[in-house]
């Protein structure tokens, strides 16, 4: 699994798949801790 990022989005997705948006679309590879902030972020406000 592998932390991708493009402008405000941060996407985990197969290694495979990341290679594919980074290489063809232009993610670009980013920090696990970035995405696990943004899910905590989302799981604090819908609860």
């Amino acid at each position: 699994m592998k932390c991708i990022k493009k402008g405000e989005e941060i996407q985990r997705v197969s290694d495979k798949k990341a290679e594919k948006l980074v290489e063809q679309h232009g993610w670009e590879y980013c920090a696990k801790h970035l995405w696990k902030a943004q899910n905590k972020n989302v799981n604090l406000i819908t609860k």
